[in-house]
């Protein structure tokens, strides 16, 4: 699968935005961040998956195909 291709499948796949991400715990919409500010949940883990998936989107190189598809598709964490 093609950067080009992987782009579109993370855009298909509703991955929010920075702005638009939502605590699993309390549904508040906030940008990503390692806490919730409202319930102090622990968010290490998808705000690590969000910034590794806009890191790859953004610095295409050779080999981050394959890694790609698996966080898009390991990124179900926070429906919308």
């Amino acid at each position: 699968m093609s950067n080009a291709e992987l782009k579109s499948s993370a855009s298909s796949r509703s991955i929010p935005a920075s702005g638009d991400f939502r605590c699993p715990a309390c549904r508040a919409r906030q940008p990503v961040q390692d806490a919730c500010r409202r319930c102090q949940a622990d968010l290490t883990m998808l705000a690590k998956i969000h910034r590794r998936i806009d890191y790859l989107i953004n610095n295409p190189t050779s080999g981050n195909d394959a890694e790609l598809a698996v966080l898009i598709a390991s990124d179900r964490g926070t429906p919308e």
